[in-house]
């Protein structure tokens, strides 16, 4: 995960364990393909330690302009703990592209990304947590899949408060709750929020 090369090319025949915190690739990487041979195929990002900072876990590559492809996998984390609503997610730095996958947790997504044909799978406890945060100045879409959990998603400043354009799409994509709470909850002044064919 360390390889000095524009394009890292990875893909899994097993389930593996990673401690990802310092970023994939160096400053001269500009592109991150992560895959499997199956989808329930599992890479598991541990954490730094079991404590309230070890517990925040990011995908990130070590270039911030860099991109990150994953397809046909299954992304998890480990050593989570609920000390806040925060250490449950799986954070996004990285413009990042994820395609036919399952993501085994909440997740957080800060920059750009497009989820295709993905279920974020975002249960942990009986507590009312969010499946997807959407960061201020985001911009995501999400096409078909599934986002499953006690809420689904939450546009916020609590991970930025730029002020910039913050962008959702979601298209032909099932919502699944257990709470009240709308399928999508804006707390951002300044956003494009666009809903098609959503279930």
């Amino acid at each position: 995960f360390k390889a000095d090369k524009e394009v890292i090319d990875i893909v899994l025949l097993n389930s593996i364990d990673c401690y990802l915190n310092c970023g994939i690739g160096t400053e001269n990487t500009k592109e991150v393909n992560i895959s499997a041979v199956n989808k329930n195929t599992v890479l598991n990002i541990t954490c730094a330690s079991a404590s309230y900072m070890g517990s925040y876990v990011t995908f990130r590559t070590v270039n911030p302009e860099a991109v990150m492809n994953f397809s046909n996998i299954t992304l998890e984390k480990s050593n989570w703990t609920a000390t806040t609503w925060n250490t449950y997610n799986i954070e996004f730095y990285t413009d990042v592209n994820i395609d036919n996958c399952i993501i085994n947790h909440p997740v957080t997504f800060c920059t750009k990304a497009v989820v295709s044909n993905t279920n974020i799978m975002g249960y942990r406890d009986n507590a009312s947590h969010y499946a997807v945060w959407v960061c201020e100045g985001a911009d995501v879409t999400f096409n078909g899949g599934a986002i499953i959990g006690t809420r689904n998603i939450k546009v916020d400043d609590e991970y930025s408060n730029s002020g910039e354009l913050t962008k959702l799409t979601v298209n032909n994509t099932a919502f699944v709750s257990t709470d009240t709470k709308p399928a999508i909850l804006v707390k951002v002044p300044n956003a494009e929020i666009t809903v098609n064919n959503a279930s």
